[in-house]
């Protein structure tokens, strides 16, 4: 509390904004002590919260860095109705007037240029990876990765597998980070006061998991998106897009692919790996994203197309424009 709000003097400050109370006797032997030192430090001054400090997540420890835990509960109508002084509806008539959009909602868009490059997979529950992956037991290993072998190396690598772990968790990861990207790149709808077109939580899009992947009422996701129900040869043109086979070049200026992470550390492998390991980890990819209920069109210099095609059927029904493209297994519903 100390490092996170404001300070102040105690000193005339109502006691129900301060973090916790400071006795004048405290603040007194602060200053004395301030004086005799010369310290620049403010010790006399105490962390208030004027407008209500309200913690919704736990907090874990990450290495040295503390985190909130990402999900957990949310407030209960009541609870937030004696927190906020009304209903959720009267906040939201309150702030959000008609035909105004506040800047707040603005300054959440989530920025998806190509130039920005996508945050890094960590598993959120804290809890070790489950590995989702058999290659090892098949004898496929990947290289070990390119190591300074001078004298002032201070680390020396210990596994000769990869990275982090054997190829199964490395595999595992990849798979897991093509999942965040995929979503993370997701496009937004022209024009600053729209919003993107995908809906998900930020928790979904990062979480990495397939679950976003398996909804088939697109309504719960997307604000509109264009779906075509494709066959094999649909799924398999894109899953080459996304995990291009071995010696397949890519230009610089396709947009989406070179700035997620999961394609960079794929084109990597796929180029110092074994051709037989690199054939198997597609192979086994290929399986998992062909359960998938949806994936995005993507063409060989985007990921994520809005552009009209013949084929696709956009929703909400009878509406046009542009909107994402998803190739889907089966029919989707929309509400």
């Amino acid at each position: 509390m100390q490092a996170v709000l404001p300070l102040r003097d105690p000193d005339g400050v109502d006691p129900n904004v301060l973090a916790y109370p400071m006795s004048y006797r405290g603040r007194r032997e602060a200053e004395e002590e301030e004086e005799e030192e010369g310290s620049d430090d403010d010790d006399s001054s105490a962390p208030h919260n004027p407008f209500g400090v309200i913690f919704l997540r736990r907090v874990r420890m990450q290495g040295e860095v503390p985190r909130m835990r990402a999900g957990g509960p949310f407030l209960t109508l009541p609870a937030f109705k004696y927190i906020f002084g009304g209903s959720l509806d009267e906040i939201n008539r309150k702030y959000y007037k008609v035909g105004i959009v506040p800047r707040e909602v603005i300054q959440k868009r989530r920025v998806t240029n190509k130039m920005r490059s996508t945050p890094t997979y960590i598993d959120l529950t804290g809890e070790a990876e489950p590995v989702i992956f058999n290659l090892a037991a098949s004898g496929h290993k990947l290289p070990p990765p390119a190591v300074d072998s001078g004298s002032d190396m201070e680390v020396d690598v210990e596994d000769d597998q990869g990275e982090v772990g054997g190829i199964d968790a490395q595999v595992t990861h990849l798979w897991r980070q093509f999942l965040l990207d995929v979503a993370a790149k997701s496009p937004n709808a022209r024009g600053a006061t729209n919003p993107s077109y995908l809906t998900a939580s930020k928790v979904t899009r990062l979480s990495g998991k397939e679950d976003l992947y398996m909804i088939n009422k697109l309504s719960d996701i997307f604000i509109a998106c264009a779906y075509k129900v494709g066959d094999f040869e649909d799924w398999k043109r894109a899953f080459d897009h996304l995990f291009p086979p071995r010696g397949e070049e890519t230009s610089g200026s396709v947009q989406n692919y070179t700035n997620c992470q999961y394609y960079l550390k794929w084109k990597r492998i796929a180029e110092n790996a074994e051709p037989a390991t690199v054939s198997a980890i597609r192979r086994e990819i290929w399986k998992k994203l062909f359960k998938l209920a949806w994936i995005p069109h993507a063409c060989q210099d985007k990921m994520w197309v809005t552009s009209q095609k013949k084929g696709f059927i956009r929703l909400p029904p009878g509406t046009a424009g542009p909107a994402p493209r998803l190739i889907v297994k089966s029919e989707p519903e929309w509400e």
